[in-house]
């Protein structure tokens, strides 16, 4: 997942303005530092693309662009200058708070379109995140003629799971979804 989201926020950084800032979030600093700053480097040179991660200043530099690393713990330190495009990583461990102050930041024009790329393990059906993508689905009748602001791609885990070690998701099964059958078979095997 956190490839998927290093590999979105790097790619739109290549197609942008020169000199626009982007995000990348994670729930704590030791997640930014483990999630975020890792997974950009790796993907980055995975590509071919310079990147230069500057710790005093919690960036990463690319060819193009800035990406701004922040932590959602303190929502109100979040608030600050614009950003064409953000990743958070593990949005179901964030505030209403942090998600809409990262999203208020969507106001550059360094891209055609803001966008926000949600990465993550989902947390229940009745959470911040899933009446975002509510959202997503009615917009079409809603606005009609808008192009929709909110894009979800969603994957079963199960389709990860050559990757994962041994056990991971009878694990995951076990201790997450004791209480809720019908959760696992939803959200882990992407099964209705």
């Amino acid at each position: 997942k956190s490839t998927a989201g290093s590999h979105g926020l790097i790619m739109r950084a290549q197609a942008c303005k020169p000199g626009t800032l982007f995000g990348a979030v994670a729930p704590n600093h030791k997640m930014v530092r483990r999630n975020i700053v890792e997974t950009l480097m790796r993907e980055s040179a995975r590509l071919g693309i310079p990147a230069t991660y500057r710790m005093s200043a919690g960036e990463v530099d690319l060819l193009n662009a800035r990406i701004q690393l922040a932590s959602a713990d303190k929502p109100q330190s979040l608030a600050g200058p614009n950003w064409a495009a953000a990743w958070l990583d593990e949005p179901a461990n964030m505030s209403k708070e942090a998600i809409n102050e990262c999203i208020l930041r969507m106001r550059s024009d360094g891209l055609p379109h803001q966008q926000v790329i949600f990465t993550g393990t989902p947390r229940g059906t009745r959470t911040y995140l899933q009446e975002l993508m509510r959202k997503a689905e009615s917009w079409p009748s809603e606005h009609p003629g808008e192009p929709n602001p909110i894009c979800a791609v969603i994957a079963p885990t199960w389709l990860n799971a050559k990757n994962l070690p041994k056990g991971f998701i009878e694990n995951h099964r076990d201790v997450t979804f004791k209480n809720d059958p019908a959760g696992f078979s939803n959200f882990i095997l992407g099964k209705a």
